[in-house]
């Protein structure tokens, strides 16, 4: 059950980031990096407003043991409340945020996608309730041809010269699409009328998880909130490029693995299972292709950003190398949030965020006195802290100490040191660094690729099972195909 989740959700994750890799490629290449950091800008309010708007009635919705019709409705009923109190809120605040900035584009940008909140509430219960029900095959076709939606949408509009708003449509059309398709796939059972039978049981779990979603959507924004206005948005534009290009990582793997973690370990724990040995083996997967991924990018850097983005952002290379930097401590605790959530811990996963967001503030203003590579080397140390932090929880909750995290880590920094060779080569072999971006990328990629293969299945890491069982389901509906039977 759990690798056929797995295998749809990554499916689906991978073709939404086909579409998106490919608009963000050709938006590039189209938009300038001002374009890009006023978009940045808006965004972060509008994903604050996001969390507020969803108060954590979606995690809720996933973990609630008793599900009734009641508390489907009271959840309705708190999303759409928020939803369209966020949409007001946010236009009649776009004035001022612009003013804030001097920048008339944020307002214009802010003023389109608060209407998105005025549809939101209409397709967000259902996306929650099919993840609840781990029914991966209805969200791939939602977020497969929302993503479509979006992409045609923003290229069509750069392409006519809209700049920055381009960005704005294309959001505001993803989102009507998702309401309009949603409606295709909800159940008979979940009901979308408000009701109020429920409301304290919803909002008290609510105002925990949204609190923690407030808090990191700000600690994530907070760079180009702050630099925004302490430097300007050209450097927005280059810390959001640099951020662009790590997130490789959350769209490639994290993306997928995501909408299953959460329903997978709040159905374990309302089983009564132990979580020690299914959080343990997640993680040593987890990081044996995060590691070496963040090592290769890091790498790597000045080709992808020159291959993927264009000459014009070549500044944000130590930009991305920090960040990978960043990435490498942060996998450590990249799914705590949502274990503690499922297991029903809102709080600890709060406190982290408490100690998270100020963490990073004091750095990002600290840093902006010497320019955008300097925060993003000071934020290196928050994932360090924060794992640090986190590890009390892990063991009170989980009961998994420093040293069980041992062999996952000696296994996946072995890998991640042998993936490094290639690159170092290429670094350094000037013969080789003379090549084409597009031909130097793939060499290495290949060559890493093949590399991480060999090591993983020499020194038996957990994820060789993993990817013995996929391969073996995989051939099994391969030699069950119709195509491949006899009449």
């Amino acid at each position: 059950m759990i690798r056929q989740s797995l295998l749809l959700s990554f499916l689906g994750q991978y073709i939404v980031l086909i579409i998106n890799f490919i608009s963000t490629i050709i938006l590039a290449r189209i938009l300038t990096p001002s374009d890009i950091g006023i978009f940045s800008v808006a965004i972060f309010f509008v994903a604050l407003a996001h969390i507020l708007r969803d108060f954590g009635v979606g995690q809720y919705l996933i973990q609630e043991k008793d599900l009734t019709r009641d508390r489907i409705r009271s959840a309705f009923t708190v999303t759409l409340s928020f939803a369209w109190f966020m949409a007001i809120l946010l236009y009649f605040a776009s004035a001022l945020i612009g003013d804030f900035y001097k920048e008339p584009g944020i307002t214009e940008v802010l003023e389109v996608l608060s209407l998105n909140f005025l549809f939101i509430p209409f397709g967000s219960i259902t996306k929650s309730y099919l993840t609840r029900e781990m029914n991966f095959s209805a969200l791939l076709r939602i977020d497969v041809s929302s993503s479509l939606v979006q992409a045609v949408v923003g290229v069509s509009a750069a392409l006519l010269g809209e700049g920055y708003m381009s960005l704005a449509w294309s959001s505001l059309a993803g989102i009507l699409w998702i309401v309009f398709i949603t409606q295709f796939y909800r159940p008979k059972e979940l009901s979308l009328l408000p009701g109020t039978k429920e409301l304290k049981r919803v909002l008290s779990f609510g105002s925990m998880a949204g609190a923690t979603g407030i808090l990191s959507t700000i600690t994530n924004g907070a760079p180009a909130l702050i630099t925004g206005r302490l430097l300007d948005m050209n450097a927005v534009g280059l810390f959001s490029r640099g951020q662009s290009m790590v997130s490789l990582f959350h769209m490639l793997v994290m993306q997928g693995l995501h909408p299953v973690i959460m329903p997978y370990f709040s159905k374990e724990h309302r089983a009564g299972e132990n979580l020690k040995s299914s959080y343990l083996h997640v993680l040593a997967c987890l990081t044996v292709v995060a590691w070496p991924f963040f090592v290769f990018v890091a790498l790597m850097a000045f080709p992808i950003v020159t291959l993927l983005y264009g000459d014009q952002w070549h500044d944000s290379v130590p930009v991305v190398q920090a960040l990978c930097i960043y990435m490498f401590f942060q996998i450590s605790t990249a799914i705590t949030d949502q274990v503690f959530t499922a297991i029903g811990q809102v709080k600890s996963a709060l406190r982290l965020q408490l100690v998270q967001l100020p963490l990073s503030v004091i750095i990002i203003l600290v840093a902006s006195q010497f320019g955008i590579v300097a925060i993003a080397q000071g934020l290196i140390v928050v994932p360090i802290v924060r794992f640090l932090l986190a590890q009390r929880d892990i063991a009170k909750y989980l009961n998994i100490s420093l040293a069980d995290y041992y062999e996952l880590a000696i296994k996946g920094i072995v890998i991640a040191g042998a993936c490094s060779v290639i690159p170092l080569l290429i670094n350094n072999v000037e013969s080789l660094g003379n090549l084409p971006p597009l031909l130097e990328v793939i060499i290495a990629l290949v060559l890493t690729v093949l590399i991480w293969i060999v090591f993983v299945f020499v020194i038996k890491h957990p994820i060789k099972k993993e990817i013995e069982g996929i391969g073996e389901k995989l051939g099994l509906q391969l030699l069950n195909h119709p195509f491949l039977k006899k009449d």
